[in-house]
């Protein structure tokens, strides 16, 4: 009998390693499998949340995603120069209806020195003569008319000043470093 004994053993003992093997792979294929089907559902659900994203963004730019019906989009905003100065966070100018207007300072006054709007336009002051320039809300010095419409600092020669225009009224401004010269926005 104990050689049937020492027979069973070499069999049963490679019989017992070999279903191990067999669970213990099957086991890291079920794994893999359940980890590869995760994967895929993560990268399908950024790929419906990138494309919720850019369906939003094309919405709200007047865009269309290629499977919708095109939607006439108005005249771009052209870019403000890049020395420009801002108003303030997310006064860039951009928006659907938003318009973008220029006045010019040359050193003794600015051109157009009265201007009509609509409110959310934007208007950007350009520094065409050789000094600093500080466009600012009347009255002189204190700008308290419409205290956010003003640069805050002198702008150099060559740069300009943007301020989007929230408020209706008519607005007087001034270089305030030279208070005479003054100028108008009309914002309607």
């Amino acid at each position: 009998m104990k050689g049937k004994n020492t027979m069973n053993k070499k069999f049963f003992i490679p019989a017992i390693i070999v279903v191990i093997l067999v669970v213990a792979g099957g086991f890291l294929a079920a794994r893999n499998s359940a980890k590869q089907e995760s994967e895929n559902a993560s990268k399908t659900e950024r790929e419906v949340t990138l494309n919720e994203q850019l369906a939003g963004q094309n919405a709200t730019s007047g865009t269309a995603t290629p499977s919708a019906t095109p939607v006439a989009s108005p005249t771009p905003t052209p870019t403000p120069p890049p020395d420009s100065h801002f108003s303030g966070p997310g006064d860039s100018g951009e928006g659907v209806d938003t318009q973008v207007f220029e006045v010019d300072y040359n050193g003794t006054n600015f051109s157009p020195a009265s201007l009509s709007v609509r409110v959310g336009d934007v208007v950007i002051f350009k520094n065409s003569s050789s000094s600093a320039f500080w466009p600012a809300s009347n009255p002189h010095p204190q700008h308290t008319d419409y205290p956010e419409f003003d640069a805050k600092k002198p702008i150099a020669a060559g740069q300009s000043f943007q301020f989007k225009f929230t408020k209706a009224g008519t607005w007087g401004f001034h270089n305030h470093l030279n208070a005479g010269a003054k100028g108008t926005i009309i914002v309607k």
